[in-house]
């Protein structure tokens, strides 16, 4: 994930592969350290892996 502020990009980094499942700040909004911008459905990346896909 990429977060933009004043012009500078700054990636985020997610601790573990997996799937999206809700994202909780959309373009524009204002986010402070420690807050949750997605969470993530570790296991289906796992089941992906395992099944031989390419995601």
């Amino acid at each position: 994930m990429v977060l933009e502020s004043m012009k500078m990009e700054n990636y985020v980094y997610a601790p573990a592969a997996g799937e999206v499942k809700k994202i909780f700040v959309g373009p524009a909004d204002g986010v402070e350290a420690g807050d949750t911008l997605v969470t993530l459905d570790v296991a289906k990346a796992e089941d992906s892996k395992k099944e031989g896909g390419n995601d």
